[in-house]
């Protein structure tokens, strides 16, 4: 219709040649879209046209692969993976899986000439790859975000322990209590942290094949990992300030049990001076 509309009131080539025929309104014959020669033309062009759309038809269904791309299904599938408890292992084989894909798209086609149609895949290939790289990414701050909340739970466990063992024991059972946290914590306890500082150091290691950590993250790395060979030291403190204390103890019962035994003996004299004047 909009080709049949367009060839309405153009002007003969007469009224271009002679001047005395621009004023005339002389037109070329048109035609009508009912027309027998229009629709045969119309049927013609529709088939020509059909018999073309089987090659992009046929082209489009190297995207079926990447369909969870678009209807959502694979956002649903990574938030359920992110629910669920998982090795490092599966996060990795998780990434990468979405990695390639982004890279697989990326090399496709931007542009794919079928005869009479050309297929322009830009958009649609920009669209998938960036939605590819955002679900690998999900899945890369997941693992900053856990690191990163365990890291700083891992240390404030150490500064708890710490503190503890420099506490200053005023009473004689707040020093046995003290000696025994200080074994306790030495043994047991650091044993767990030390488990823990371990497992900090593999997440660390994926983290540095595929996330930039910033610079608040390193730092807090290098702490967890600083803590083990000090928490040591802040023991070996405690114990000699322990063993200090206990030493003043000692000598503290010493003194007192020398001057009740000197007591005793002051006592002593008197009653056997009483029982010799009773005598």
């Amino acid at each position: 219709q909009h080709i049949v509309n367009s060839a309405e009131s153009i002007n003969r080539v007469e009224t271009a040649i002679f001047p005395d025929l621009k004023s005339k309104r002389l037109h070329l014959r048109t035609v009508r879209v009912e027309e027998k020669v229009v629709q045969d033309h119309i049927e013609s062009a529709l088939a020509i046209l059909e018999r073309n759309t089987i090659g992009p038809q046929k082209y489009l269904e190297i995207y079926a692969p990447y369909l969870d791309l678009l209807n959502g299904k694979a956002d649903t599938g990574v938030a359920k993976f992110l629910s669920e408890e998982h090795f490092l292992d599966a996060f990795s084989k998780k990434i990468e899986y979405y990695q390639k894909m982004a890279d697989d798209i990326s090399n496709m086609h931007l542009t794919v000439p079928l005869n009479l149609i050309l297929l322009d895949c830009t958009q649609l290939n920009e669209e998938l790859v960036k939605r590819a790289n955002n679900l690998a990414d999900k899945l890369i701050k997941f693992i900053v975000n856990q690191n990163r909340d365990i890291n700083r739970s891992i240390c404030r466990r150490f500064d708890e322990i710490s503190d503890r063992c420099q506490e200053m024991p005023d009473t004689t059972a707040e020093l046995v209590e003290l000696i025994n946290y200080v074994e306790e914590a030495s043994t047991t306890g650091i044993v767990n942290l030390q488990q823990e500082v371990n497992e900090a150091a593999e997440r660390l290691q994926f983290l540095l094949t595929y996330a930039t950590l910033p610079n608040e993250d390193i730092k807090l790395n290098s702490t967890v990992f600083h803590w083990p060979d000090y928490i040591q030291k802040i023991f070996e403190l405690s114990r000699n300030r322990i063993d200090h204390r206990k030493d003043n103890a000692m000598e503290d019962l010493r003194r007192k049990l020398k001057e009740f035994d000197e007591k005793l003996n002051v006592m002593y004299k008197d009653l056997e001076s009483f029982r010799k004047k009773e005598a």
